[in-house]
């Protein structure tokens, strides 16, 4: 796959989801390398589609930490809207962790990429941010295993104190208080 957008000549593919593909791409008139999601137009079916991708990226461009996805470039194509990013050439957490001897990581290491991942939540509380499908697969790495959280899809604001109930992210990741269909605040 080889591939003109935007001034991007696309590449690889990285992961894909429900409504995107994630491909790596190098910006022709710099030569450097970004993550572009490519979501096509006809995926995205209804009215909440389209909020929840323009939340995401309304979201994206209020965060600044260096453990947090950098959104460069939002665009769009006859076909496809486009949003760049960082690229995390280490991968996701998940495929990570699966790689290492006993699929585990020494406590050390653990450690470090625990301390990462705190920050940036708790930075993103601080900015009154809730990621709401925070999971090993939206965790991804640098080549110098630095954390950078990414796919803030479910993110949204929140005022504190003022409970939410709507259920989203993934089952498996989410908090006692949303798999018991109960109201939680923003830190939930």
């Amino acid at each position: 796959f080889n591939k003109q957008l935007g001034g991007y000549s696309v590449g690889k593919k990285l992961g894909s989801g429900k409504y995107s593909t994630v491909r790596i791409a190098t910006k022709n008139d710099t030569s450097e390398t970004y993550a572009i999601k490519i979501i096509k137009k006809e995926s995205i079916k209804s009215e909440d589609d389209w909020n929840r991708i323009r939340r995401e990226t309304q979201v994206l461009t209020t965060l600044d930490h260096p453990n947090i996805i950098n959104l460069f470039e939002v665009f769009q194509t006859k076909y496809a809207l486009c949003i760049v990013t960082d690229y995390a050439s280490g991968g996701d957490l998940f495929d990570y962790i699966l790689s290492q001897p006993n699929k585990r990581l020494s406590y050390g290491e653990s450690y470090q990429l625990f301390r990462q991942m705190v920050a940036a939540i708790s930075y993103c509380h601080s900015r009154y941010v809730i990621h709401r499908d925070l999971k090993p697969e939206n965790v991804f790495l640098t080549a110098k295993q630095k954390i950078k959280i990414g796919d803030f899809g479910f993110a949204r604001t929140f005022k504190p104190g003022t409970p939410m109930d709507t259920p989203c992210g993934s089952f498996a990741y989410a908090a006692p208080e949303v798999i018991a269909g109960k109201k939680y605040l923003g830190a939930a």
